[in-house]
């Protein structure tokens, strides 16, 4: 395994809507991997490899953040994985899929009416995200 100083990971949990947030920031999307697999994050977050597939990416050649998103019965517990490479734009774009999926998982589709509440959502998760960021 590479070195993994560079990685961080951050946690939080949202009381409202009951997903635990894991986000990790990594500087490549195979560090990224690497750093799941060693630390057996995935059997902890109940995401079968099959939804993890490390050896996919896009027209780049790598990923640059993702947002995945599983379900533990035995805790009764959504998750949301987060991975990107960096703290500003990578991070805000995967905030808002994962505001999405949590959102229109609770049956709130992004419309007109709904735009202010999916607004809010996302300064939570950034909220969140860089007050865990100043906690380590």
């Amino acid at each position: 395994m590479k070195n993994t100083k560079n990685i961080k990971i951050i946690r939080f949990f949202d009381e409202v809507y009951s997903h635990e947030f894991v986000v990790v920031f990594a500087p490549t999307h195979e560090e990224f991997c690497e750093f799941m697999y060693d630390k057996n994050l995935l059997t902890e977050l109940n995401m079968p490899s099959v939804f993890f597939d490390c050896d996919s990416s896009d027209d780049s050649g790598t990923f640059l953040g993702r947002v995945l998103r599983s379900h533990s019965y035995k805790e009764q517990k959504d998750y949301i994985l987060i991975y990107s490479s960096d703290e500003n734009e990578t991070l805000v774009h995967e905030i808002f899929h994962a505001c999405y999926g949590v959102l229109s998982g609770h049956d709130i589709e992004l419309s007109k009416e709904t735009n202010e509440a999916y607004a809010y959502y996302i300064g939570y998760i950034w909220k969140m995200i860089k007050k865990r960021m100043k906690e380590n």
